[in-house]
């Protein structure tokens, strides 16, 4: 079957796909902005600290073994790096433990690498309620260490206890 415009349809029709595009620009524009402000402002940070945390996500999926893993954005300084996640579940009462986290290949944009990193500290530090695991993200390159301890205040994962009878009763009568 063919269809026929008539002048009228066709510039309904003209005049829907460019309305179209024009959302179509203004949203790409307005994704544009935010991806630009999130990378400068890594960018900004790391010109500064040239180490920081990128994301983070704390889960209890295996019960009560805690786990934290992250994402961190170093200033890429020279080729030999480490990066360490020191962690403390006693609030810095003894020393540290530490972590050395991997390098996510192809991460590099010239400027910057990436890490990964895995945080399991025994089930004894983190199962009772009001646990904290503070952690700091240390990087070590061209012979000069810097340090991402969150202005100060240390990252950290605070834990509760969640009564499991007490959540299945809550959630039974939706």
């Amino acid at each position: 079957m063919i269809h026929l415009f008539v002048k009228h349809d066709l510039l309904q029709y003209i005049k829907i796909v460019l309305n179209f595009l024009l959302a179509v620009i203004r949203l790409f524009r307005i994704h544009s902005f935010i991806i630009h402000y999130v990378v400068r402002r890594h960018y900004s940070v790391l010109c500064v600290r040239k180490v920081a945390l990128e994301n983070c996500v704390a889960c209890n999926d295996r019960g009560d073994w805690l786990t934290v893993s992250g994402v961190v954005r170093v200033a890429n300084l020279a080729f030999d790096k480490q990066l360490t996640i020191v962690y403390s579940a006693d609030g810095w009462a003894s020393a540290g433990q530490e972590v050395e986290a991997s390098y996510l290949p192809g991460s590099s944009d010239g400027a910057t690498d990436r890490f990964a990193f895995v945080l399991e500290p025994p089930p004894s530090a983190t199962a009772k309620s009001g646990a904290r695991l503070e952690f700091a993200l240390k990087y070590t390159t061209g012979g000069q260490t810097y340090w991402d301890n969150n202005a100060g205040t240390n990252y950290g994962v605070n834990c509760s206890s969640i009564d499991p009878s007490a959540a299945v009763k809550g959630t039974a009568g939706q």
